[in-house]
């Protein structure tokens, strides 16, 4: 993956060792093995999460808007294994600010995190101890999620990208964002208050 430097495509050829499709949405298409992981783009394809493929395939990655990305992909004499999904890898926001190549489209999953801006234009912000990481609605469908609600405190599944220089993690459906509390901030003066849909208290 280091070698994919390029803003116009580019042939390679890869060893893969297990390498599995972890995630299947539309034209994105995430590969992964025990190192790294990386999005295939494909206009059209019949890729399905739980495949594994150890053997050489070929063909075209590119950069695109920060993120790198393969365009082509052919997987040569390799015959896919079925095999289960690995679980998404706990992270903390800390981890993401600090060390994106390692988890550039991985399959992770960051827990405890606060709303810090809620979701607006697909866009919201998550912080943990004192560091803030951008969402990105990729399916512009989490409206009716945790994400619309400043405070909240939430577990997210998704995969750490890059749009131009903006470190974000992508998420694509509403079953990835788990609401697991809510964050009540109290006032000076010693009061707070919290509303649903349901209730509301003081």
């Amino acid at each position: 993956k280091t070698l994919i430097t390029s803003n116009t495509a580019v042939d390679f050829k890869v060893q893969l060792n297990n390498a599995i499709i972890t995630y299947v949405d539309g034209k994105n298409v995430y590969l992964q093995d025990a190192d790294a992981g990386i999005l295939i783009y494909l206009n059209s394809h019949t890729l399905t999460a739980g495949k594994s493929y150890t053997g050489v395939a070929s063909g075209q990655a590119k950069v695109y808007n920060g993120l790198r990305e393969i365009t082509s992909i052919d997987w040569g004499t390799i015959i896919p294994e079925d095999v289960v999904v690995p679980a998404a890898q706990v992270v903390t926001v800390a981890e993401l600010n600090a060390d994106y190549d390692k988890y550039e489209s991985m399959y992770v999953t960051v827990q405890n995190a606060i709303v810090t801006s809620a979701l607006s234009s697909r866009n919201a912000t998550i912080s943990q101890d004192s560091e803030e990481y951008a969402v990105y609605d990729k399916n512009n469908g989490l409206s009716a999620t945790a994400l619309s609600t400043t405070n909240a405190i939430v577990k997210l599944y998704g995969f750490p990208g890059k749009f131009n220089t903006t470190l974000q993690l992508n998420v694509f459906n509403g079953v990835d964002v788990e609401e697991t509390g809510y964050n009540l901030v109290v006032s000076p003066a010693g009061y707070a208050t919290y509303f649903n849909s349901n209730e509301a208290f003081t």
